[in-house]
């Protein structure tokens, strides 16, 4: 395998592994087309279809846009479910020895999920005005005029504000993980038709939403773990928003 322009976008590690992986896909298809990896395609199919399920897949753009406001929201019945998939998801035994490409993949979403349901626990609160959606809590709004205090609780509200896009970005990104991995090693055409998982942020500062698609570069996906954990980005968070607590 050659990488076109001279190893600037892909080291020959990277490579090499890619060129792995293809030959690995490719044995577990012949396999497969053998009958020797039906029964467990068969259940592995079955556990992203509930997996797809639990987390609404189909309906991601709309239910993660709320989160990505600027003032995060989320349904509480919404939340209790997700909540209930976080302990789906650390019980679930992998179905079949097959397919670790999709088990990697499922195992770093579910430590995203992990963090980003902890986060809407620690940190939301019931909206003043509607009791059946849980927001990220205004503690600058809930005190007596007081200068240095209201700056305090503001910088931590936009902080944690960033923290939560970025972990529903992460979320996204091992989302789209899943997909690829299935598509390699279960079913070529999971969500074709669907294509890639996408985000709605805003209002930004301008009136307007902006789209994005999360995914892990190819470096990421093959070797080592994309996602950082909460504390790495919270980490990162400040470093890049210039964050100051």
């Amino acid at each position: 395998m050659i990488d076109a322009a001279g190893g600037r976008y892909f080291s020959v590690d990277v490579l090499r592994e890619m060129k792995r992986e293809h030959e690995a896909a490719v044995d577990r298809n012949m396999e497969r087309s053998l009958g020797g990896g039906e029964e467990a395609a068969e259940r592995t199919s079955r556990f992203i279809s509930e997996w797809s399920r639990r987390v609404d897949l189909d309906e991601w753009d709309a239910w993660t846009s709320s989160l990505l406001a600027p003032s995060p929201v989320i349904d509480r019945d919404r939340f209790d479910r997700y909540s209930e998939t976080v302990i789906w998801l650390s019980n679930r035994a992998w179905p079949t020895s097959h397919f670790a490409g999709v088990q990697r993949a499922v195992k770093i979403f579910a430590d995203v999920w992990r963090d980003l349901i902890g986060v809407i626990d620690r940190e939301f609160a019931y909206h003043r005005n509607m009791r059946d959606r849980f927001c990220l809590r205004e503690k600058h709004k809930e005190i007596d005029w007081d200068e240095k205090l209201y700056k305090q609780y503001g910088d931590e509200f936009d902080f944690l504000v960033d923290v939560i896009h970025e972990l529903i970005y992460h979320a996204t990104a091992a989302a789209n993980l899943i997909c690829d991995r299935v598509r390699d090693e279960v079913d070529h055409g999971y969500r074709f038709d669907e294509g890639k998982i996408s985000v709605t942020r805003g209002p930004n500062k301008f009136l307007r939403f902006e789209h994005f698609r999360p995914s892990y570069a190819d470096e990421h996906r093959l070797s080592g773990d994309p996602y950082p954990g909460l504390a790495g980005i919270k980490k990162i968070v400040v470093e890049t928003y210039g964050h100051r607590l």
